[in-house]
């Protein structure tokens, strides 16, 4: 994998320098940390990035995204995060009554 970099001194400096492995609490080359050095997704997701690509490859089919972000979002932790979209929300997108009206007198 790190014959990737095309650098040749940058891929020795990062050969002879490894990553920390905070599991192992030792300086070590993984498959993992070599993926992570030349931008390859990853077998075990660690960083929040990571995670969210990993669970976005595992929802590709349609259906099954909807019923995944339909789970999230009844955990009252998650629904409280997301952000109020006007766009999205069919309440806040269509004017009401009220506006409605005044936008038909102005006509």
């Amino acid at each position: 994998m790190l014959a990737s970099v095309k650098d040749e001194a940058e891929r020795w400096a990062a050969i002879e320098d490894p990553p920390f492995n905070q599991r192992t609490g030792q300086r070590r080359w993984t498959p993992d940390s070599a993926k992570r050095l030349v931008g390859q997704r990853v077998e075990h997701p660690v960083t929040v990035e990571e995670k969210v690509q990993a669970v976005t490859d595992l929802v590709r089919d349609d259906d099954v995204a909807g019923q995944v972000a339909t789970g999230l979002l009844r955990r009252p932790a998650v629904s409280s995060h997301h952000p109020h979209d006007q766009a999205t929300d069919p309440e806040e997108a269509s004017p009401r009554r009220g506006e409605e009206a005044d936008a038909h007198r102005l006509i």
